[in-house]
């Protein structure tokens, strides 16, 4: 009478290819998960650029005209890794009024390449109330 073999496991071999196979598998799924990592990480220091760039602008909205001036490139308080620089040009207008181009731009690091995030707006000495009682 002959003994049957009972096949009970994996072979050698067939561990070492499914290992294999998985590797192949699981590898490109981890960069994958890297770079959506990177990316957020990305598109929240843009954000906070942004938010910052906004409330500079709104700074220099609430402030008098003849006070508003251009400022050298500076850090953040409180945000390292952020600063920002303010640039003012003077134009006048036909009507005698004066405008104040006033654009903020912050930069940022994304690893070791510096980005930055530009706002601008237009500000006036022109006295609304004056403009109507002219026309």
């Amino acid at each position: 009478m002959s003994k049957k073999k009972v096949r009970n496991g994996f072979t050698y071999i067939e561990v070492v290819i499914s290992v294999l196979l998985l590797g192949v598998v699981l590898i490109p799924l981890f960069e994958l998960l890297v770079r959506s990592n990177v990316q957020a990480v990305e598109a929240e220091q843009s954000t906070t650029a942004l938010y910052l760039a906004q409330s500079k602008l709104e700074q220099y909205y609430n402030t008098p005209f003849g006070e508003i001036n251009s400022v050298n490139k500076q850090t953040y308080p409180n945000k390292p890794g952020y600063d920002y620089a303010v640039t003012v040009k003077e134009t006048a207008h036909a009507r005698g009024y004066q405008a104040k181009t006033i654009t903020v731009i912050v930069y940022y690091l994304v690893g070791r390449v510096e980005r930055q995030v530009s706002l601008t707006m237009e500000k006036t000495n022109r006295d609304v109330k004056a403009d109507q009682q002219a026309e």
